[in-house]
């Protein structure tokens, strides 16, 4: 029962992957689950399906507690699609959430023009992320980076076309 819940913490819908979420929190409260404390640690560069990771919001909670984590972020490259979920699942596990974002910048115009920053594969390029967005902000940041999505979409589509 365990391991099929787990599967279905990725599940195509939100409601079905919370749902079985809130049914593990119900067999770890039961006993019949057992989690490892909190260990103090917290990861708040936690990418889901909406940018570079297999896992859904709901399941990125799930395997951030069964680390020991003590509290988890969100940060998805050029989306925050999944952080009402990733907030959800945060409540029902019982773990503090945070929630941002990240995205790749230009820096051709500066003084860094040329330069490693913190992308390792390219020059020119860093990574910033916006951390600890007011949850009353996620409609106002999705409305901002649809921008970024759209721009993204057409470079991609300029090299495969």
């Amino acid at each position: 029962m365990e391991k099929e819940l787990i599967s279905r913490l990725n599940a195509p819908l939100k409601d079905q992957r919370l749902e079985a979420l809130k049914s593990l929190k119900k067999l770890v409260d039961k006993g019949n689950i057992v989690l490892p404390p909190p260990k103090g640690f917290t990861n708040n560069h936690v990418h889901t399906k909406y940018s570079f990771s297999p896992y859904s919001p709901a399941m990125a909670v799930w395997m951030a507690v069964k680390s020991g984590l003590s509290t988890v972020g969100i940060v998805d490259h050029d989306a925050i699609n999944g952080a009402e979920e990733f907030i959800e699942a945060g409540r029902v596990m019982g773990v503090p959430t945070t929630i941002g974002f990240e995205v790749r910048t230009d820096w051709s115009g500066t003084a860094l023009k040329g330069r490693r920053i913190n992308n390792p594969d390219q020059i020119t390029n860093a990574y910033i992320c916006a951390h600890g967005l007011p949850h009353t902000q996620i409609a106002a940041a999705d409305a901002y980076l649809k921008r970024i999505r759209a721009a993204r979409e057409k470079r991609n589509r300029a090299m495969t076309d």
